[in-house]
């Protein structure tokens, strides 16, 4: 089939994505079987969100993201401040995220104090790529949801 494009007003196929005329791209229209897949999708998708709306109970708390997990964020944003190039920080390796032990407490793990280990590459102040290790120490979460730490670097990774 044919029709006139709105641009030239030339004939152009009604298959046709742009007119042979004046390269203008050709509206096509919807098919029936498009249309009726978009409106089944907005109501199954509607229908999940209304059963999830019922199906929480106001009352129940959100499970709160792990510690250690929080703590490893902290760490990372630490160790990014740290960068010269902070959008170039690549981590290679899982963080060996463990609670701390203050030497004073005679061991004894201390509340919301993290320590963290990451390998990460990142740009130097030349523009070359470093590996180095990075050590997080004394990670402490406040009050606040805020997080305050030392970072140490060991350049022994390779690079």
């Amino acid at each position: 089939m044919l029709k006139k494009c709105s641009e030239c007003a030339h004939d152009v196929s009604t298959t046709a994505d742009a007119c042979p005329n004046c390269g203008a791209k050709q509206k096509t229209p919807e098919s029936p079987l498009t249309l009726g897949c978009t409106v089944v999708g907005l109501l199954v998708i509607g229908l999940v969100a209304i059963s999830g709306i019922a199906g929480h109970d106001d009352d129940t708390p959100v499970p709160p993201v792990p510690e250690a997990i929080r703590a490893s964020r902290a760490c990372a944003e630490l160790i990014r401040e740290r960068l010269r190039d902070p959008d170039s920080a690549q981590f290679l390796q899982s963080p060996d995220n463990q609670p701390a032990t203050h030497p004073s407490a005679e061991g004894i793990t201390m509340a919301h104090t993290w320590e963290d280990t990451f390998l990460i590459r990142a740009n130097n102040g030349f523009g070359g790529k470093t590996v180095s290790t990075m050590r997080c120490t004394n990670l402490y979460a406040h009050e606040d949801g805020s997080w305050t730490g030392d970072v140490e670097e060991d350049n022994g990774a390779g690079g």
